[in-house]
């Protein structure tokens, strides 16, 4: 089964992905460092929530067990590997950039390097949408998607944010 720590990592990166304030989430990561139980810390992974562990949650480790680890063990995998990709990808086209502005001065210089810096981030968002279809290979195939969704949102916004800068 899982260590305590690696509990509390996942549960960690739960807690920073919320959309909790800042003294919310500092507060609950204080909590899972210094109180919280394994049972607490599966709980939070499963259910999203920190509560007091019941009697009737006897099977606990067996939902664990099935709901979890085979995602864990999938995801943790292909989404590592296709970010890597994605990661490539725009260091490959980012790299361009320094040729392709080098005559360039100033203004002209800073929108040149945001325009390859849009096309690296189209590019992360190809490498990614194409490696999510590995997804099906995984035991819980929505939690995959979404991770993979969810790294494609932020690039998306760096995007736009590159866009209205410029």
């Amino acid at each position: 089964m899982l260590s305590k720590n690696y509990l509390k990592a996942i549960s960690a990166s739960i807690i920073y992905e919320s959309k909790l304030s800042r003294i919310s989430k500092i507060q609950l990561l204080k909590f899972i460092e210094n109180e919280a139980s394994k049972s607490q810390l599966k709980i939070l992974i499963l259910d999203g929530e920190i509560r007091k562990v019941s009697e009737d949650e006897k099977d606990l480790d067996k939902r664990f067990v099935s709901e979890i680890i085979p995602a864990l063990i999938a995801i943790g995998i292909i989404v590592p590997a296709a970010v890597a990709l994605a990661k490539k990808a725009y260091i490959d086209i980012f790299s361009k950039a320094a040729k392709a502005c080098a005559g360039k001065k100033g203004k002209e210089r800073t929108n040149c390097m945001k325009d390859y810096r849009i096309k690296a981030n189209y590019a992360r968002l190809v490498a990614l949408k194409r490696e999510m279809s590995k997804c099906n290979q995984t035991a819980n195939t929505d939690k995959c998607r979404q991770v993979f969704t969810d790294h494609m949102r932020k690039i998306q916004k760096q995007i736009r944010k590159d866009q209205l800068g410029r």
